[in-house]
């Protein structure tokens, strides 16, 4: 995990493997040392309006897992 202080408060641990909105595992090929090319966000469209509900905290520090972009995508075909 990654210690970060956020707006010079407490410390709050990151862990660049755990998705940041629902925190099981996310999958980052970068983060298992791999290229970007491998990784399978690569793939996929992740939506702004899913990135924007990551915590401000969390931002640029880990990564969307697939079964979060997946539920968002699924509930966006049901709202349409």
């Amino acid at each position: 995990m990654v210690p970060y202080i956020f707006g010079g408060g407490k410390p709050v641990l990151i862990n660049p493997a755990e998705c940041p909105l629902c925190g099981q595992q996310n999958r980052c090929a970068v983060h298992a040392g791999k290229p970007i090319e491998d990784c399978w966000c690569k793939k996929v469209s992740i939506p702004k309006a899913l990135r924007d509900r990551i915590p401000p905290e969390k931002r640029a520090k880990a990564c969307i897992c697939r079964a979060c972009v997946e539920q968002y995508q699924a509930q966006a075909r049901l709202d349409t």
